[in-house]
């Protein structure tokens, strides 16, 4: 037998010892191997454990031409767009799809797997997409007010309207129209259909005198009529948004929420604040940043039963927030705050450029904290 073969023979025999009193065996090729196999996992250990805090990730904004990028999440990924591009990026920073866009003010929204890119500056131009590719471009004659798309395609479209204040059509993702109403007595402000296709809610502005109220029409489109009408006077409702089959409104006074059918479940009354910046597209948590009345800074946020689950009191103005399922980040200038759903701050990470807007990645792993011509992504988690 070689000599090596004698050593590996050896090694693989069998060794008794004895400590104090008791004795235990063992074999020697095995118990190193298990040693070996631990030192490699502490090694790695080591090397998860030295990782800094927040990994950054700078980004050169300056890939395509145009104004600043707004943002938001998409799926497990981010969306950006401007007026002259629009694009789906991972936390690496690459991308995943991109198209050319020719809008003078663009407005982008999201139902699922579908993004839907309106022009809401008089040309006409509305188009659907899934994965980057054009799914359908909608023939509109007046101009856009306003566009959402639910999770099916089905894209519901306000635009202006001869003899009306407003009109809006509901239009399947193969073109056909499967619903029209004419807004007589409101301008329309903002609307949404929900996921399933049901309820179709419709924000207006009337305003006689100088005090300006507000209607929200609730539509059955099985029904295919209005089936409530809420009144909130003395405020302004700028963006409405269904969460489920809930329905959740934003003024420039109040957070509401509603049932589908318009049943009023909740008031926030934003009396005594000056309302800031706000995020309600989380089905998670709404966060609103305001002023109190000693002009300090505070981030309130609720659950979609509005109640108030956490408030977080900044030391300098929040300029942007933003909200991905309950990972809320805020920024002020240039720090980004990870908070907690309860209002603590979890995290701080600082940029070297002044941040414009701040968004979350899909997957809530990572932010991107976008300045004038660079952009950061910080890992979160």
């Amino acid at each position: 037998m070689k000599a090596n073969q004698w050593l590996l023979a050896g090694w693989n025999l069998p060794v008794t010892v004895s400590i104090r009193g008791k004795k235990m065996t063992f074999f020697p090729l095995k118990l190193a191997a298990l040693a070996a196999g631990a030192l490699v996992l502490l090694a790695l250990l080591i090397q998860l454990l030295m990782l800094p805090a927040h990994r950054t990730r700078t980004i050169d904004l300056g890939f395509r031409a145009g104004s600043n990028y707004a943002m938001q999440p998409f799926q497990k990924e981010l969306l950006l767009y401007n007026n002259q591009n629009m694009k789906v990026i991972n936390h690496k920073g690459e991308t995943r799809w991109s198209v050319d866009l020719s809008l003078s003010s663009p407005l982008v929204e999201q139902g699922g797997a579908y993004v839907l890119a309106a022009d809401l500056a008089g040309n006409h131009a509305a188009t659907l997409y899934r994965n980057g590719e054009v799914v359908r471009d909608y023939q509109i004659t007046k101009d856009i007010i306003s566009a959402k798309v639910n999770k099916k395609g089905t894209v519901a479209i306000a635009t202006a309207a001869d003899g009306y204040k407003g009109s809006v059509a509901v239009i399947d993702k193969k073109g056909r129209e499967l619903f029209r109403w004419n807004s007589g007595d409101g301008y329309i402000m903002d609307l949404d259909i929900s996921d399933n296709g049901h309820y179709l809610a419709v924000a207006q502005l009337s305003s006689e005198g100088a005090q300006a109220d507000s209607k929200i029409q609730f539509i059955d489109l099985y029904q295919k009529k209005v089936i409530r009408t809420a009144e909130r006077t003395g405020t302004i409702v700028g963006e409405v948004r269904f969460s489920g089959t809930k329905l959740l409104t934003v003024s420039d006074g109040e957070l509401c929420g509603f049932s589908g059918n318009g049943k009023l479940l909740y008031q926030v009354s934003f009396a005594g604040k000056r309302p800031g910046k706000y995020d309600i597209s989380s089905d998670e948590v709404l966060a609103f940043s305001a002023y109190d009345h000693l002009g300090n800074a505070v981030l309130e946020l609720y659950n979609l039963r509005g109640k108030l689950v956490g408030s977080y009191m900044a030391d300098s103005p929040v300029t942007t927030l933003a909200v991905c399922g309950d990972t809320v980040v805020a920024a002020k200038q240039r720090d980004v705050l990870q908070i907690k759903r309860n209002g603590k701050l979890k995290k701080q990470s600082s940029c070297n450029h002044d941040i414009k807007e701040v968004s979350i990645f899909g997957n809530g792993k990572a932010c991107f904290a976008a300045g004038s011509t660079e952009a950061d992504i910080i890992w979160m988690k």
